[in-house]
């Protein structure tokens, strides 16, 4: 099985693990693979300037030079999503993915997800597994969104974070305490990085959700920039520090 991380992607094109995707040079947007995950793609369909192709598992997204946003590919995965802006819909500006789910960053700093409800792509109160409306708690300015498999977490400007759906793979950011100013993530855990340069974890425990008494020493201060492999963290200070939970 394939996951989240083996997609490639750049600005210019991307994968999912059965299409790719990709903008030529005269700015039009093409396709190939299996139509059913994204791999067909109608001109009509893209009808504005393309600046950058997002993946998921299952599905494409398209943020335009006008801030708008078309998707295709499997709807469960978001792949039947369009946006337009409007004077009550500001510009999208960034565009994320979970392994089924996408979540956009608008001009004014608020946040739209879609796509299947338990890898993140939905924000609303009604959903039985998501029962807090996210987007409430969200409000605006938010500086970067991260994604681990199936969650996002938002770093607000004031260092504030929120995370959703699901605790398992990382949603639980509500556990931890502090002003932020970076974040990372892996396919099943969080990592911040606090104004002091300390840091705080979150997720599953084999893939560095936890911090042993050790480690949580040697990240108290200090740290400087957090990178993070599929199942593991690194951080620099000076010197390279590596976590991740031993698995039993």
């Amino acid at each position: 099985m394939a996951f989240f991380l083996n997609r490639q992607q750049n600005n210019e094109s991307a994968s999912n693990l059965f299409a790719f995707a990709f903008i030529r040079k005269d700015g039009s947007v093409g396709a190939i693979g299996h139509p059913f995950y994204g791999g067909s793609l109608s001109p009509s369909e893209i009808q504005s300037t393309p600046e950058r192709i997002v993946a998921n598992n299952l599905a494409f997204a398209a943020l335009n030079r006008d801030g708008s946003v078309r998707a295709w590919g499997s709807r469960d995965a978001g792949g039947d999503f369009s946006y337009m802006p409007s004077p009550s819909n500001p510009k999208v500006t960034k565009i994320f993915s979970t392994t089924n789910a996408f979540a956009a960053i608008r001009a004014d700093g608020s946040v739209i997800a879609w796509g299947r409800d338990l890898s993140g792509g939905q924000l609303d109160k009604t959903r039985e597994k998501n029962p807090e409306d996210i987007q409430k708690k969200i409000g605006t300015n938010v500086k970067i969104i991260a994604a681990s498999d199936n969650a996002f977490t938002v770093l607000r400007r004031d260092g504030s974070m929120i995370s959703w759906p699901t605790d398992s793979f990382g949603g639980n950011a509500r556990k931890v305490s502090g002003s932020f100013v970076a974040l990372a993530s892996n396919r099943y855990a969080f990592a911040g990085i606090t104004e002091s340069g300390g840091v705080k974890v979150w997720g599953s425990r084999d893939f560095g959700g936890e911090l042993s008494s050790a480690a949580e020493k040697s990240l108290s201060g200090g740290v400087k920039r957090i990178v993070a492999t599929g199942s593991a963290f690194a951080a620099l200070k000076g010197n390279l520090i590596t976590h991740k939970t031993p698995q039993p």
